[in-house]
């Protein structure tokens, strides 16, 4: 089944408002850049539906299907840029617990206010919402993997450029 859903900034607030009450839709309207506000609902999105984010200026050369198969979420890395994850393409099933992190992170980031006024003064966006939300969980799971702790948490995939240019 293919869904393909769109929302405007209003719909998008009213929407974390419905599924997630009133301190999301906060959250959401206290991001001063659209950016900000997309990185915020998009993880929000995935944690309730699950399913891929694919940002607009994407475009899917054949079908991702493949991916939805593991019991992992996927991020896109690209190498050629800086070798890092980034956001603007993730596939994840409902309630992952790795989105469910980057949600915890990114609405603590926005509702503290001293960490999110000098970030924002900086327009240091990614810090509190972005794809640096996804890089420290990711580090942070990596590391407990490492560490050989007792419940291991969920691994995280990688789709890097040579993936990317194939889908």
């Amino acid at each position: 089944m293919v869904f393909l859903a769109l929302f405007s900034e209003e719909t998008a607030t009213d929407y974390l408002r419905d599924r997630l009450g009133p301190r999301y839709e906060a959250a959401c309207q206290k991001c001063v850049h659209h950016a900000q506000k997309s990185a915020f609902f998009r993880y929000c999105y995935l944690l309730i539906h699950g399913g891929m984010w694919l940002d607009a200026d994407l475009a899917l050369r054949q079908s991702p299907a493949p991916l939805f198969t593991h019991p992992m979420p996927f991020f896109h890395q690209r190498r050629r840029i800086h070798s890092l994850l980034a956001n603007w393409l993730m596939i994840a099933a409902p309630g992952d617990s790795v989105i469910d992190e980057i949600v915890a992170i990114s609405l603590r980031n926005i509702e503290d206010t001293a960490f999110f006024e000098r970030h924002a003064a900086a327009r240091n966006i990614p810090a509190i919402s972005g794809f640096h939300v996804v890089r420290r969980v990711a580090a942070q799971r990596l590391h407990s993997v490492f560490k050989n702790t007792p419940a291991a948490p969920t691994p995280i995939g990688v789709i890097d450029e040579t993936v990317h240019d194939a889908i």
